[in-house]
């Protein structure tokens, strides 16, 4: 994962070229690769992540033969965020035209299987994806001399809205207002990232009652 890199520093602006050396190339770098089809973007990610991540499961979820295995969905989320505005028929669009490509079955083009597929896709893989790829685009990205070579990092914070779930209702809590019935959960992200590459390495989340240094935030390292 990345974040958009710093645009500018309104106190210091003579430090923007040291703390996101990358700058504006970080930007044209994502333009690129949102215009990658699905195969090409997982032959330019498949270096970055461990050979054995999406094995399939002995039992239980992820344990039958599908279409949309843990790793081809997987790579089809990524190419949906690298394109938010595409519904998920463009995405079973991409997954139609490899399997022909690769000489397989026809796919049906009921994106409901896909999204049921992304629903079981297990978090602790995808967490652990995450500081794989921190890990690759840190190697990847420019030395600096700055603080002495230290590596730079930034947080932020953010409310996200979920999905309207009895599960997401009881741990995050809508807003009040006068319609209890109006509204969706609410989350709390805190992230910490590097500046120079923009990976995000860790997170933490937490329901609106909760306040960003409260360690009872569910902590999610991304550090494998």
């Amino acid at each position: 994962m990345y974040t958009a890199p710093m645009n500018n520093t309104p106190y210091f602006p003579v430090w923007r070229p040291r703390l996101a050396p990358m700058g504006s190339a970080l930007v044209k770098n994502v333009s690129r690769l949102s215009q990658l089809t699905l195969s090409q973007l997982e032959t330019h990610f498949r270096p970055c992540l461990p050979e054995n991540l999406f094995l399939k499961s002995k039992k239980k979820a992820n344990s039958r033969d599908r279409v949309y295995t843990q790793s081809l969905t997987f790579w089809c989320f990524l190419w949906q965020s690298f394109t938010p505005k595409a519904p998920c028929r463009s995405v079973v669009k991409q997954v139609q035209a490899l399997f022909i490509l690769l000489g397989l079955k026809k796919v049906s083009s009921d994106d409901g299987v896909y999204c049921k597929a992304r629903q079981r896709l297990c978090p602790s893989k995808l967490v652990k994806g995450l500081g794989a790829s921190a890990q690759a685009a840190e190697a990847r990205a420019p030395k600096t001399t700055f603080l002495g070579g230290r590596p730079v990092r930034a947080v932020d914070g953010a409310m996200i809205t979920l999905e309207d779930t009895k599960a997401n209702q009881k741990k995050y809590p809508r807003v009040k207002n006068g319609h209890n019935d109006v509204g969706f959960p609410q989350m709390r992200l805190v992230v910490l990232f590097c500046l120079t590459s923009g990976a995000i390495l860790s997170r933490m989340t937490g329901n609106q009652h909760t306040s960003e240094s409260d360690r009872k935030s569910t902590r999610l390292n991304s550090s494998p």
